[in-house]
């Protein structure tokens, strides 16, 4: 390897010194940067091989083979596709579940408005992530297509960001579901959408803030630049990129913990005999929603979970990795990307099979006992 950059190195001198003492002003055409340079005096876009432009030669090259070698990878090209349909899919089903079911079937408003952002950061996370891997997988058709960084900055924070925003809806949810638990005469009484509104739109605007100044180093890397992959961990950003990972487990697990909570004082606690109708409600309420989010709680925070902590260990323990290794690692453990599709499917498993269950068909028009399936 560093026979073959010395060799390099030797024959960009020599061209060098052909350039200083015939022509001086000398041009050499390159098909694959003719976006970097202004034409010359023919119109012709062409690479000048001295001074500077000689080492920047030598760096676009070797982002370019990296392109190359993404091009001719057989794992990360089965990867952008299988992910690209997984994402864009998913979105899609996921919107189509939020129009026909939207959230009726849980009965507290403000749990009604803070799932409605709920569904809609993770459409958010399909729709992002998979325009990502659909331009990643068009460019690598064409040769030496660098990626802008701001782009790949922008699509992977607001993916993470919805994320993290996620968790954070999850636990104002098991913190009011905490509530009701312990005071049920008290929550009927004390709803308030636009609190709800004003929590959720909190919680998103802060989270994307904060992940948009980690990945961005304070938007220092928010120029202008070129990047052969669309890793949005470099080393400027690489300290910031970790806190990032460690705050989104943090969150899952406290999420998770007030959740098992809420279980807990929902189904197993001892319940007062001496109950209100309102307080024996809100009781039956409660268990109806958690049972209806708990695979959901359980599945985000899992794959999640699996995603960070496979980041985080790969940093610490892993330091000479190829950059399209590094690259293929990534792309095979963030499971969380795949998890609007299966959101949807939990959704219609859970909401959809009941609704199905209490409308007559034409053969049957036995409303109760439709109606006793719907309940049982």
């Amino acid at each position: 390897m560093r026979g073959a950059k010395g060799r390099e190195l030797g024959q960009d001198a020599e061209e060098m010194g052909r350039d200083r003492r015939g022509a001086k002003n000398s041009r050499v055409c390159h098909s694959h940067l003719l976006q970097y340079f202004p034409p010359d005096s023919t119109g012709k876009k062409c690479f000048p091989e001295f001074g500077v432009y000689a080492f920047f030669k030598s760096m676009v090259n070797e982002e370019c083979s990296i392109v190359y070698a993404a091009s001719i990878s057989v794992a990360y090209n089965t990867i952008l596709i299988v992910k690209t349909l997984i994402c864009l899919g998913g979105a899609g089903f996921l919107l189509r579940q939020w129009i026909v079911y939207g959230v009726g079937f849980l009965g507290h408003a403000n749990s009604r408005v803070l799932f409605n952002f709920y569904y809609a950061m993770f459409i958010l996370l399909g729709l992002n992530i998979g325009v990502l891997y659909l331009i990643d997988f068009i460019r690598l058709r064409l040769t030496c297509a660098l990626l802008d960084f701001r782009i790949v900055l922008a699509l992977r924070g607001i993916c993470i960001s919805s994320i993290l925003s996620a968790h954070l809806i999850l636990i104002l949810m098991s913190l009011e579901r905490l509530y009701s638990s312990f005071y049920p005469a008290k929550f009927e009484k004390s709803s308030s959408p636009k609190i709800a509104v004003a929590l959720a739109l909190l919680v998103v605007g802060g989270s994307t803030t904060y992940v948009m100044l980690n990945l961005t180093a304070g938007f220092a890397l928010f120029y202008d630049h070129k990047v052969a992959l669309a890793d949005p961990k470099v080393k400027e950003n690489a300290a910031r990129y970790i806190e990032t990972n460690i705050a989104l487990s943090i969150t899952n697990g406290c999420s998770l913990l007030i959740f098992f909570l809420d279980i807990y004082l929902n189904f197993y606690r001892k319940i007062k005999q001496n109950l209100t109708l309102g307080a024996s409600y809100q009781l039956v309420e409660n268990r109806r929603v958690i049972l209806v989010l708990m695979p959901i709680e359980i599945i985000d925070c899992a794959f999640t979970l699996l995603t960070t902590v496979a980041q985080i260990l790969h940093a610490m323990y892993i330091k000479d990795a190829t950059p399209l290794g590094r690259q293929i690692f990534l792309e095979s453990t963030t499971f969380i990307v795949s998890y609007p599709l299966i959101m949807a499917i939990i959704i219609e498993w859970k909401v959809g099979r009941r609704k199905r269950a209490v409308l007559p068909d034409e053969t049957s028009i036995d409303y109760f006992e439709n109606l006793q399936k719907f309940w049982a």
